[in-house]
């Protein structure tokens, strides 16, 4: 309700629920989230980033694939992260996650984020599998950490806006 309250029309929660896709009450769970969150407007204006397999988050029981079609059905955008804050996330598993996107959704494939450990520097490893990045460690000033380095973030969008017009 606040997203709607602020304008927000984009919304980011930890644990989209799909991680333990085994348990039905989990995926009911997830399911009554999103609904509830994204019908406050009356309509589906807020997109809903949610974590898989995210830092600090219980152990997973399902594949990351399964978790990462479950999100999906849920009509969010699977969002994947480091072990840590700042911890750059597995290729392998990104790798596997964007697979499971191609091969499971109806229009063989779906939009995929990643938050966690998106640097200047290993951006281009991301940039063939990933749609959405949701940076800001890196990007921070060191000095106060509440604000962000404009040259930095200007560094960091050059580098996936010139992947994006290839």
């Amino acid at each position: 309700e606040k997203a709607v309250d602020f304008g927000l029309d984009m919304l980011w929660v930890d644990n989209a629920g799909c991680d333990d896709c085994e348990s039905l009450e989990a995926m009911e769970n997830a399911f009554d989230f999103f609904h509830r969150t994204s019908e406050l407007d009356g309509d589906m204006k807020i997109q809903i980033f949610g974590g898989v397999h995210f830092k600090y988050q219980p152990k997973p029981k399902s594949s990351i694939e399964k978790s990462v079609f479950e999100t999906w059905k849920l009509m969010m955008v699977p969002t994947l992260s480091g072990f840590a804050t700042g911890q750059k996330a597995d290729i392998d598993i990104v790798k596997k996650a964007y697979d499971s996107l191609s091969k499971n959704s109806f229009s063989g494939r779906s939009e995929l984020a990643i938050a966690s450990g998106v640097s200047i520097e290993n951006a281009k490893v991301y940039l063939p599998y990933i749609d959405h990045f949701l940076v800001a460690s890196s990007i921070l000033d060191k000095n106060d950490e509440r604000l962000l380095k404009e040259k930095k973030l200007k560094m960091l969008c050059e580098r996936i806006h010139l992947y994006e017009t290839k």
